[in-house]
């Protein structure tokens, strides 16, 4: 596991055909049907990342939604997240 969420997991995979390393976010729908607000953003991060391309962010490659969890699947980018990069910075 790459990291975890109030609403879900990171899990680390690759793809069959050509072993590319990608990271899998998985939400459980259970947790995220009480927070439409969270429901709203879901949706909006998977469109937005679905248009864009563009070296310096992660590629979008699918969204995939299995009965009771939704996955997007993206590249896997090593090294800390976002979150962590930001507390690290100076001020």
């Amino acid at each position: 596991m790459l990291g975890q969420g109030a609403y879900g997991i990171v899990q680390r995979a690759h793809t069959k055909d050509t072993k590319e390393n990608v990271a899998i976010k998985i939400y459980e729908k259970s947790k995220l049907s009480s927070d439409t607000a969270r429901v709203d953003a879901l949706q909006r991060e998977i469109d937005i990342l679905s248009q864009l391309e563009h070296p310096g962010i992660m590629k979008f490659y699918d969204a995939i939604d299995s009965g009771n969890k939704v996955s997007i699947v993206v590249e896997h980018i090593n090294g800390s997240n976002l979150y962590q990069y930001i507390r690290k910075l100076p001020g």
